[in-house]
């Protein structure tokens, strides 16, 4: 029964680990020695050291009752880490994104087979986890949201579920009170008291909404885009959907906002301080 099971993971291991991530992001790999999969984001290495996956979430990881598939997600996880060698890649900012609020060491994990297996990459391709980089820890953003926009297609795992499903301006809604992701085009943008408005219908009273800080704004003029320019762009957002005016999110970094058909261009000249009714 046992030896089933690893063949069949094996092999899908071997059928879905793909073109070879590229980690140039991140700092050279050091070797760890993982003694105890904790979770399918946290494991106990042989020093006592916890490592916490960073870039991605297990949407049904509750550490007080684990929901179907981060349950599967552990069960898989065991026989590929424990009491093995893997590596360990972190972020080469070395002020922040090396360490969480808990004292757990972020980074991504790879194992040490002779056929490498990104463990962050793995899990969304399986459909057990989705991307969610952070200002933080951005590194490998690209990748991670491709191999979820493939796990997304297949409907793999969690994208079977209409629960995960990707909402619309229109229905956006429903996810009140959850993180979620939505897809769908700008109708119009506006400005008041420094803070981006991304509006996705005639009506920012009750149509869905994005905000955007100061910050975020500032972070976007640092790349010279203006987020005014943005009308009529296509983009895919995540984050936690609460009701302002209608569906509303306020994205804490940019890494959360993804064009979907065109980048923005270069900003011509700095955005204008408009006010508006927002």
């Amino acid at each position: 029964m046992l030896f089933a099971f690893l063949a069949s993971l094996f092999l899908s291991l071997s059928a879905t680990a793909g073109d070879a991530p590229d980690y140039a992001e991140l700092t050279a790999p050091e070797q760890i020695q993982v003694v105890r999969v904790i979770d399918p984001l946290r494991l106990q290495l042989a020093n006592g050291k916890i490592i916490q996956l960073s870039g991605i979430e297990i949407p049904d990881l509750d550490p007080n009752e684990p929901g179907e598939r981060a349950a599967a997600a552990l069960t898989a996880l065991k026989p590929m880490l424990e009491n093995k060698l893997s590596r360990l890649y972190r972020t080469k900012d070395t002020k922040r994104g090396r360490v969480n609020r808990m004292g757990y060491e972020l980074g991504h994990v790879e194992t040490a087979y002779e056929t490498p297996v990104w463990i962050q990459g793995w899990l969304i391709t399986e459909g057990y986890a989705r991307a969610r980089p952070d200002a933080a820890n951005p590194e490998m953003t690209e990748q991670m949201r491709a191999l979820e926009s493939a796990a997304r297609v297949a409907k793999k795992g969690l994208w079977a579920d209409p629960v995960y499903a990707v909402r619309t301006p229109d229905n956006a809604a429903e996810l009140v009170g959850r993180y979620g992701i939505v897809e769908g085009t700008i109708h119009a943008t506006a400005m008041n008291n420094n803070n981006v408005f991304l509006n996705f219908g005639p009506d920012w009273r009750t149509d869905f909404t994005i905000g955007l800080d100061s910050p975020l704004r500032r972070a976007y003029t640092k790349q010279n885009i203006d987020p005014l320019q943005f009308t009529g762009k296509k983009i895919r957002i995540r984050g936690w959907i609460e009701n302002y005016n209608g569906a509303f999110i306020r994205p804490t970094d940019i890494t959360q906002l993804e064009f979907i058909d065109d980048e923005p261009q270069p900003a011509e000249e700095p955005a204008n301080d408009l006010q508006d009714d927002q």
